[in-house]
Order: C-alpha cells, then sequence, then structure tokens
C-alpha cells in the first residue's frame, strides 16, 4: 500500500516539474515556414539562409538555402561570432561549479600575474565577469586577421591573450555592478579563467565540453585546430544595390569572444540539450533567470529582451558578410537559430518577427501602462553618447555615430524621433516596439545614464555632440574649397616678393592633402559599415589615417610659408583671411583625428 502511494506521489512530483520544463508543442505548418524562409531570402537578398527551430528538446523544424554554393546542415561551417559568448560562459560556470567557485567570489585570485596588478579588476567578482557589469568597454577594432579560421595555423587564445592584456589597461569607462556592458573583454577574461581553474588551455577545454557535453564533434574538432576534410566554410558576401560581392576570409583573434565555428546541425544538438531534459536545474536557472537589469537585463549566460509578451534571451553574432542569432524563450522552452551569409544586419530582427508571429500567436501585445504625469521633463532633453565604445581603437567613432537625441513633445518624449511615454519619473516606454527607457539619477537627482534595452548612454557636451563634428567638416570643406578658389584665380600672383615659389607651393600641397582627407572622410561617413570599425577592413578608413598624419606634419610648414606670404603686398586681406581659417580648421581637424583614435 505504501508503495502504491509513493508511487503516486512520485508521478504528481514528476508531472508538476516537467509542467516547469516542458511547455504545448507548437504546431508547425511546414508550407508556411518554408514561405517565411523564401520571403526573407528574397526581400534581403540573402545569397543563403538556415533556419532552426526546436522545443523541447526535439527539431520542430530546419531548412537551408544557398543560391551560389552547395549548402548543408551537417557540413558547411558557418562563422557565429558572438555566439561563442554563450559557451564560454557556460565552460566557465561548469568550472566554476566543479572547482566549487561561487559567482560572488573575487577574480582576483585565479588571475595570472600580468593581469593581476591591474587596479581597475579590484573587487571584480564573477557575477561582474558572466552578467558583463564590470564597466570595461567591450575591444572590437582590428580583432581579426584576414585569413582562413580552418586552414592556417593559430597561435593559442592563452597566448593571444597574454599579448592582449599587456597591453590593454582595462580601465572601466563606468562603475561596476550598476550597467551592463556587453563587452568582449569580458569575455576575454573569462577565458583566461577557464585557463587557470582547469589548468587546460581554452581549446582543450572547450573542446571537451563541445564533444562531452552536447555531442558536437565537429565543432570540439575545430576549436582544437585539428584539419577538417569534410567540412567547407560558407562563402560571406557584401550585398549592396542588389549585387553580391565575395568578402575574403577572416579569423577572429579571440576565441572565447568571436567567431565560434559550427554547423547549423550541431548548433541544434546545442538547442536540444539546453530545451531537453539533461542540462540540470542550475544550469538552466543561471542561464534563463535574469540576474541583473530593469526592463532588459542579462542572465549569467545570455543578454535577456522582450519580445511582445515573452521573456527571451538572445545572442547576436557574426562577421563581415555573415550574421547569426540565437534565441530562448523558457516560457514555451523553445529555441531559434538563424544565419545567413551576408552583411544585411536588419535581417535577422524581420526573420525573428515573422518566425515568431507564425509560431507564437499574439506574441507582440504590448504592455498597457496606466497614464502618468511625469514632471521637468526638460532635464531629460539632449544628446547621449553610447558608453560601450573602446577608448583605445577606431571604434571611439561610434561615440559620435550612434549618438541618440532626446526631446520633450507633448508630456512625451521624442527618442530618436520614437515616442517614449512615461511610466514612471525616470522611465518611459514605448509601445510600436515594445522598449522602455529608462533615466539613471543619483541619490542627488543628477542625471547619471540613459539606457535603451542593454545599450548604456551618457549625456554629451556641446563640443562632442554631432552637430559639432558635423560643423568642423562643414567648414573645413567650405574653407578648403575657398582655398582652391585662390589658388586658382591668384596663382601667377602668390610668388613671395615676385620670386620665390615655395610658399604657394607648400600651401598648396597642404590644400590638396586636406582635400583628399575630407574627401575619404565623406567616403567612409557614406560607406559606413559597422565591420569596417571592427575589422579594420576599410581601406578608406586606412587612407584617412595615412593621410590624417600627413595633414599633421604639413600644418607648420603651411603655417611657415603663410607668414611668409602674407608679408607680400599683392596678398589681399581676403587671401590672408581664407589661409588663416583653413590652417586653423586644419589643426582643429589633426585634434579631431587624434581624439577618434584615426591618428
Amino acid at each position: 500500500m505504501k508503495k502504491k502511494y509513493f508511487a503516486l506521489i512520485l508521478g504528481f512530483c514528476l508531472m508538476i516539474t516537467n509542467s516547469f520544463v516542458f511547455s504545448e508543442a507548437i504546431d508547425i505548418n511546414e508550407t508556411t515556414m518554408d514561405e517565411i524562409v523564401n520571403r526573407a531570402m528574397v526581400n534581403n537578398n540573402l545569397p543563403g539562409l538556415e533556419v532552426i527551430l526546436v522545443q523541447d528538446g526535439e527539431v520542430i523544424f530546419e531548412s537551408d538555402i544557398m543560391r551560389n554554393q552547395a549548402m548543408t546542415l551537417e557540413q558547411s561551417v558557418i562563422q557565429t561570432g558572438s555566439i561563442s559568448k554563450v559557451f564560454t560562459s557556460y565552460l566557465l560556470l561548469q568550472w566554476m561549479d566543479r572547482k566549487n567557485i561561487g559567482v560572488v567570489d573575487p577574480i582576483e585570485p585565479y588571475l595570472p600575474l600580468n593581469i593581476k596588478d591591474k587596479t581597475s579588476l579590484d573587487g571584480l567578482t564573477f557575477a561582474n565577469v558572466l552578467t558583463h557589469t564590470t564597466g570595461i568597454t567591450t575591444l572590437k577594432a582590428d580583432s581579426a586577421v584576414s585569413e582562413s579560421p580552418i586552414t592556417m595555423y593559430k597561435p593559442s587564445f592563452g597566448v593571444e591573450a597574454h599579448e592582449f592584456f599587456k597591453s590593454y589597461k582595462l580601465k572601466p569607462v563606468i562603475e561596476k555592478d550598476e550597467f551592463i556592458l556587453l563587452s568582449n573583454v569580458n569575455s576575454l577574461l573569462a577565458g583566461v579563467l577557464i585557463e587557470s581553474i582547469s589548468g587546460l588551455t581554452y581549446e582543450k577545454a572547450m573542446s571537451d565540453l563541445l564533444e562531452t557535453t552536447f555531442g558536437m564533434d565537429l565543432s570540439a574538432s575545430m576549436v582544437a585546430g585539428e584539419t577538417i576534410s569534410n567540412a567547407q566554410i560558407i562563402q560571406n558576401y557584401s550585398v549592396s544595390g542588389g549585387r553580391h560581392e565575395p568578402l575574403g576570409a577572416f579569423r577572429t583573434l579571440y576565441l572565447p569572444s568571436d567567431d565560434f565555428l559550427t554547423t547549423a546541425d550541431e548548433i541544434s544538438k546545442f538547442m536540444t540539450f539546453m530545451t531537453g531534459d539533461r542540462v540540470s536545474d542550475e544550469m538552466r536557472d543561471a542561464f534563463f533567470t535574469r540576474q541583473v537589469g530593469s526592463f532588459s537585463g542579462r542572465s549569467y549566460g545570455m543578454p535577456k529582451t522582450q519580445y511582445g509578451k515573452y521573456e527571451v534571451f538572445i545572442q547576436d553574432g557574426g562577421i563581415p558578410g555573415s550574421n547569426s542569432r540565437l534565441i530562448f524563450v523558457p516560457e514555451r522552452n523553445l529555441s531559434l537559430f538563424i544565419s545567413y551569409n551576408s552583411n544585411q544586419l536588419g535581417a535577422r530582427e524581420e526573420i525573428t518577427k515573422a518566425i515568431f508571429e507564425e509560431i507564437l500567436p499574439g506574441y507582440d501585445s504590448v504592455t498597457v501602462h496606466e497614464t502618468y504625469e511625469a514632471e521637468a521633463l526638460e532635464r531629460f532633453v539632449g544628446v547621449f553618447s553610447p558608453v560601450n565604445a573602446s577608448m583605445e581603437s577606431i571604434e571611439k567613432l561610434t561615440k559620435i555615430i550612434h549618438q541618440v537625441r532626446v526631446v520633450e513633445n507633448d508630456q512625451m518624449l521624442l527618442i530618436d524621433k520614437m515616442e517614449y511615454a512615461p511610466v514612471s519619473e525616470t522611465v518611459f516606454y514605448n509601445a510600436k516596439n515594445n522598449v522602455y527607457a529608462e533615466f539613471k539619477t543619483d541619490e542627488s537627482g543628477k542625471l547619471k545614464a540613459l539606457i535603451i534595452g542593454n545599450n548604456v548612454y551618457t549625456r554629451a557636451s556641446f563640443f562632442r555632440s554631432i552637430y559639432m563634428e558635423i560643423g568642423l567638416l562643414v567648414f573645413s570643406a567650405f574653407f578648403n574649397l575657398l582655398a582652391w578658389i585662390v589658388l586658382l584665380t591668384k596663382w601667377s600672383n602668390m610668388r613671395v616678393n615676385r620670386i620665390h615659389d615655395t610658399p604657394r607651393v607648400v600651401l598648396m600641397l597642404h590644400t590638396l592633402v586636406m582635400t583628399a582627407l575630407l574627401s575619404f572622410i565623406l567616403l567612409v561617413s557614406a560607406r559606413y559599415s559597422l565591420w569596417d570599425v571592427i575589422y579594420g577592413g576599410s581601406k578608406g578608413l586606412a587612407a584617412i589615417k595615412v593621410l590624417g598624419y600627413v595633414n599633421a606634419l604639413l600644418i607648420i610648414p603651411a603655417l611657415m610659408m603663410f607668414n611668409r606670404a602674407k608679408t607680400d603686398f599683392r596678398w589681399s586681406g581676403a587671401m590672408n583671411f581664407v589661409f588663416r581659417i583653413q590652417l586653423i580648421l586644419s589643426v582643429m581637424l589633426t585634434i579631431w583625428l587624434w581624439l577618434y583614435n584615426f591618428i
């Protein structure tokens, strides 16, 4: 009798447990899903697209289409970029569990000597590293080399990390604990901690995890640096104006943060593991429980955001010409993977929403907030720059490019021209995109930061606003044009004392260099690509750097020749004014290039 009651109780407990892990099965219409995939291919002009859906540990839909080369879920190797961070987090958590290390324990005892003496790391915990709350900015620029990631010799991560941390300052741009800054540097620290705790190389520890835990044998072999004979890297493309331009190979220097090599079939094994019954409760909680953040946030494994009524954990990644997205929806025990070989960043969001609209009816219902009468909205008005930009690389330029402007508009705020209604004294809500904007203040009420999703912004000074930057470039171009007009119309009268050619030649050379420099700045701005900043792959950026140095070197000779030339009676006041202002603007332009790490 007792055994009977025990069996009933056990069965009831198992039923309750499974109700938390497994959810109502999604009814997949494969014909409709195929139409969604094909429509996404056409609308975004994608050369190739792979989509996988997993629920309750089972693949419920998969599709792969490639126009220009053979593509298979099993053997076509994709470079998933920052999805590497998800696996690095899992690996660190696994070794912390094995060594009885808590998330609130300090990282300092486990750091090698060349990193341990960095005072900016004092007091940081494993939780700071895992949740990206160290306050340390990301580092992306020049973090890759132009070579194949699977056929060339690669130094170990330990060697690359030693060189990186030897020169990188690790200076926080914002206080720890309070703000999430998604940063490659945190993942590099995680990789170093893995090597220290496990006593293994990162490559060995990761390949063991992939092979023994997830069954991702091919991915494990590629991480270990083994030669793969039956796999092929998918060709990546830059898509513009309907044309597909093949891109060269890229190999990321820092494995824990970037460029996880895998196949769609292999990534589905990870998805089935995380949504199945083999993952431990502790690891499930670590990955699918928000640890920090007000309305967005992050778990120990992935960034968290809101898709309509669903809380989702999402990691995007990519390299030039390739983009991927991995999503988990814990409430439905669902996982989605998207990968395509194009530089179109917006396509993954369009595909995600199209799929969710099909399989999660009513997913995009918005939250209804009661009307809140906020006061003194003018204190939030201004221009805000993103915090998370490396101060030591060209990526600092994104502090201008990705500025947002906040304007008061009839009891609402317009943030980048999108309406945000107040839901509390410092929190505003955009119903169209279901996004919150929160203004953080200190104890005295002074504005500290603006948080939109997982992005942190601080108020930009007037002299660092995009309007001042554009003004500098416009005035430089205008007076450079006037200098050309003077040179072309007054050339014969610009000899000093009628015999000296050097002043006018030097001034012409300086004007020529400034023209080329401003032209390349305009060209790069018009064709700006985030990948150019991250991988330094733009010839335009390289040209700006060279011309910036040449322009800086010519300033003093040009100034000397101008001071000499203006004593000639044939140099009118207008001519003197044009070249004087041109030289002042040239100095300001040089300072601007230096401030944003061009030179």
